[in-house]
C-alpha cells in the first residue's frame, strides 16, 4: 500500500509542474531560436518576464525561452 502511495504522491507532484503558471499570451513557442539565441548580445540588462522569471536580457528571454511580454528591471 505505501508504495502505491508514493507512486501517486510523486506522479501528482510531477504532473503539477510545468508552464501552467505562464499567463496567457506571455511565452509563444514559435519565436524560439536557439541559434539566435546563442548569438545575443551578453549585456547584462535584466528584464522581468511575464511568467515572473528574471532574464539577462530582452534577446535571451526572447530566443531562448520564448517570452514576449516584459518590464526592464529584475523581478522582486
Amino acid at each position: 500500500f505505501m508504495k502505491k502511495l508514493l507512486l501517486l504522491l510523486f506522479l501528482f507532484v510531477f504532473s503539477c509542474s510545468g508552464n501552467d503558471d505562464i499567463p496567457e499570451g506571455c511565452y509563444h513557442e514559435e519565436v524560439i531560436d536557439l541559434e539566435y539565441a546563442n548569438n545575443c548580445y551578453k549585456d547584462s540588462v535584466p528584464i522581468c518576464g511575464c511568467d515572473g522569471n528574471t532574464y539577462e536580457n530582452y534577446c535571451i528571454a526572447y530566443h531562448r525561452y520564448g517570452i514576449t511580454n516584459y518590464e526592464y528591471g529584475a523581478c522582486e
